[in-house]
């Protein structure tokens, strides 16, 4: 019997619930990767040799079942990762595994959280009726708002193409989308318009308020370690670990860390591993025994581990952080070097020559010459590397007709 285990007490996983949902997968990384609970419960209690009998293993270089392609067509059909996730966890599992997962995810519509939403107003043409709101997912509070009475009532009075919705922000810190909520509905107020909201702009909602200390603990008492309960239990563990509470929970003996063996991969060497990477992506890849080792011991979003992590995420719908970040460098190249998950972030958005025009461009003074190139091109294994690092001998290169014998001695980079 296992240790806080009530005599009597029917098991949460069962033989037959952990056989069941093993039978989901075909490769025993999916169901690791998907069900870390139920794999763990198989484990503890002898049953996952039996639970993966039919799970053959998949020799080195056979050919793979999962392609990009197949993931993006079972994508296609949904709009958001959560959906799509509990819908195929197999081609989830496999684009998260081979790195696919940005490339077949490009059409999703970004979901908000508990603390990170939208501003959006619904506007009623003909009429000096609006309602100014936050929500976490616009399409599901659009659809709520049409099959209201109030705006089924709007609709039969003024017609069903008069109510209009805008997005007013990307999804944004809570507390900023809440700030701006409250200043949207300032500005119709003394522009006589008609507000539909029933409350008083800037609050979050009830859901912001859901998870109270007691109702975390409760939460986490399902659980037997911090590491699996921050997998199957998102939401509670970010509300604990956003407010602190998770080591006043393990002191509490609610949950308990698992207990990592000694010399290896203790918190502060999964911190260095964490430090030498620039993004979560990087660690992740690089890194992956210790950021498992990470997840299993609930330590993969702990900020001593991942808060110096660059994110383009906090630059949204916020121009003027993004115009200060901009204003710390005196030339394009500083910025590119220096912020470049931002630069990147801007580029591929269409809006960097909005925020670079105060930025020195610095050119060469005279034009490549072939011996330049040359020289540029020995330092770069690959055209790829060629292409991004190479000051645009890359570009004078082809424009001279040079650019085979420039890049003769490059290999080409293997597929992952």
């Amino acid at each position: 019997m296992m240790h806080g285990e009530k005599i009597g007490a029917p098991r949460k996983y069962t033989f037959e619930k952990c056989f069941s949902d093993a039978q989901n997968y075909e490769v025993k990384k999916d169901w690791q990767k998907a069900s870390p609970a139920f794999v763990s419960a198989a484990y503890r209690h002898g049953w996952h040799s039996k639970c993966t009998e039919h799970i053959k293993l998949v020799k080195i270089g056979a050919l793979r079942k999962w392609t990009a392609a197949k993931c993006k067509k079972s994508a296609q059909i949904y709009s958001n990762v959560t959906e799509w996730k509990v819908a195929d966890t197999a081609a989830y599992s496999a684009a998260q595994r081979y790195g696919w997962l940005d490339e077949v995810t490009k059409h999703f519509t970004p979901l908000g959280n508990q603390y990170r939403r939208l501003v959006y107003i619904c506007r009623v043409r003909g009429s000096l009726f609006v309602y100014v709101g936050l929500t976490l997912n616009f399409k599901k509070r659009k659809l709520t708002h049409l099959n209201s009475d109030r705006f089924i009532n709007l609709a039969n009075k003024y017609g069903e193409r008069s109510i209009k919705f805008f997005k007013m922000t990307g999804v944004i810190p809570s507390d900023t989308a809440a700030l701006i909520e409250k200043e949207l509905i300032r500005k119709y107020e003394t522009r006589n318009f008609c507000l539909l909201n029933k409350k008083i702009g800037g609050g979050l909602g009830a859901s912001a308020q859901k998870w109270t200390y007691e109702a975390v603990g409760e939460d986490a008492s399902n659980y037997e370690y911090v590491g699996e309960w921050s997998l199957n239990s998102h939401a509670a563990y970010t509300a604990a670990l956003e407010k602190n509470w998770i080591d006043r929970l393990v002191e509490n003996e609610v949950i308990s860390r698992k207990v990592n063996k000694k010399g290896f991969l203790t918190k502060n060497k999964i911190i260095e591993t964490a430090k030498s990477s620039k993004s979560l992506k990087e660690w992740r890849t690089n890194h992956s025994l210790a950021y498992v080792k990470a997840v299993e011991l609930g330590l993969h979003y702990d900020p001593e581990v991942v808060s110096h992590f660059e994110s383009s995420y906090k630059y949204k719908g916020q121009d003027d952080r993004i115009k200060y970040e901009v204003e710390k460098y005196s030339t394009l190249k500083e910025f590119r070097e220096g912020s470049s998950v931002l630069y990147t972030h801007l580029k591929k958005n269409g809006r960097l020559s909005d925020f670079i025009s105060t930025l020195v461009r610095r050119r060469r003074s005279s034009p490549w010459t072939k011996k330049e190139i040359m020289q540029e091109a020995s330092r770069h294994p690959n055209k790829t590397k060629f292409q991004q690092l190479g000051k645009g001998a890359y570009t004078a290169a082809k424009r001279l007709g040079c650019f085979e014998e420039a890049t003769k001695h490059m290999i080409r980079p293997k597929k992952s």
